[in-house]
Order: C-alpha cells, then sequence, then structure tokens
C-alpha cells in the first residue's frame, strides 16, 4: 500500500485527489495539509511513502519544510504539484530534491500513475518540459571534449538514440531519422537507461547530460 499525504491549499483540488485515491486499491491517502505546520506534522506522523504538495502553502514557501520531512523519513518521495510550466521551477523543484514534479493541468488519471511511478523510485516530469529541462541542465556545463561513455558501457547507437531523447524526440521520430524499428529503438533506450542505473528514458537523458556523457552544443533543441 502507497501511502499518500496531500499538501495544497485549495480545498476543492484536494478533495478530488481525496475521491481519486480513494478509488485506488494500493493507494492510501494518511494525511493531508493546508498550510506548512500541517505538512509538517502530517509528514511526520505518517511518514508518507509520497508527499505531494504545492511549492507554496497559504503564501508560505514549503521547501524547508520539505527538506526536513524527507530527512526525517528518507523513504519519503517529493512530489511538487504546481501550475507552472516555467522550466526554471521544474529545475529548481528537481534540485531541492523532488523526484516528481507535476502539473495541476494533467488529468487526474495522469496523476494517479505518476504517484505510483515516483514510489517506485521512478523521475516524473510532464513529457512537454523534458526538452526545458534539458536546456536548463546546460547552464550547469558539461565538457564537450570529454568523452565518458566508456565507463558506462554505453555503445555508440545508445548514446547516439539518448542524444536524440535529450533533444525531446519520441521514439517513433527517432526510428525514423536512425531508420530503424520503433522496438529496437526501444531497445536501446532499456538498455541506456539500465547501464545508466535509471528506469525511464527521461531520467537516462539526464544522467547523461550530468555525467557529460551527452555534448548539449549537438543537441538541437
Amino acid at each position: 500500500m502507497i501511502r499518500i499525504v496531500i499538501a495544497d491549499d485549495q480545498p476543492l483540488y484536494r478533495r478530488g485527489l481525496e475521491i481519486a485515491i480513494g478509488l485506488e486499491a494500493d493507494l492510501e491517502l494518511a494525511g493531508e495539509a493546508s498550510t506548512v505546520s500541517d505538512l509538517l506534522r502530517s509528514a511526520f506522523d505518517h511518514r508518507p511513502h509520497v508527499l505531494l504538495t504545492e511549492v507554496t502553502l497559504s503564501g508560505e514557501s514549503t521547501v524547508k519544510a520539505c527538506a526536513a520531512a524527507v530527512e526525517a523519513s528518507p523513504g519519503t518521495k517529493l512530489v511538487r504539484l504546481t501550475d507552472s510550466e516555467d522550466p526554471e521551477d521544474l529545475f529548481e523543484a528537481l534540485r531541492s530534491g523532488a523526484t516528481g514534479y507535476l502539473l495541476k493541468s494533467m488529468h487526474i488519471a495522469e496523476i494517479i500513475d505518476a504517484i505510483r511511478q515516483v514510489a517506485g523510485g521512478a523521475v516524473v516530469v510532464p513529457p512537454p518540459m523534458s526538452t526545458w529541462l534539458v536546456a536548463e541542465i546546460s547552464r550547469l556545463g558539461t565538457s564537450p571534449e570529454a568523452d565518458l561513455s566508456a565507463p558506462w558501457g554505453l555503445s555508440r547507437r545508445e548514446m547516439e538514440v539518448l542524444r536524440k531523447v535529450a533533444r525531446g524526440s519520441s521514439n517513433a521520430v527517432i526510428a525514423a531519422e536512425m531508420f530503424l524499428s520503433v522496438n529496437t529503438v526501444k531497445n536501446h533506450v532499456r538498455s541506456a537507461a539500465h547501464k545508466l542505473g535509471t528506469t525511464s528514458r527521461t531520467e537516462a537523458a539526464l544522467k547523461a547530460v550530468k555525467e557529460g556523457l551527452i555534448d548539449l552544443h549537438d543537441v538541437d533543441l
């Protein structure tokens, strides 16, 4: 059973999530919060698997409270729930420890699915924002000259596929560009993700960027 704490200052939205979670046999709403103090109390009392929270509650930032909650319960995964599609907000959320970034405009079924993915160890980012995230990561700087793929055991073809994933291309588009079948592309993505210790195509691309495996100067965003 996946225990969830929801922290949001909009009662109707919270109620909608509560109803949706209640319909799922493997999910349990352990607690709710509308203020930062309530968030801390609920997180400490219930030690949820997933803490689903807005960036601000009643005008007060939740960043420090969430950090304290996760420190007290290392098994808790932090998911940011927000209206913001600003890539800088996404980047900051991930830097502050979030492993999920969900838009309130997402269908409730997508949010429920994302909760399960995060609880299982995945990093979840809305697909349209993945390319933006790669662009933000480029500000950290990478070493264009370095070829660091060898220690990870990535093949030339896997690296090529990862570059296209970082660009934001779908498997179908990558297959057409590389004259491969979609299943072959999926196999390359799966293999690369496994070698990098990640669980999704987005995570694999981000890991490749962070490790300097992908030269963002060569990625046509």
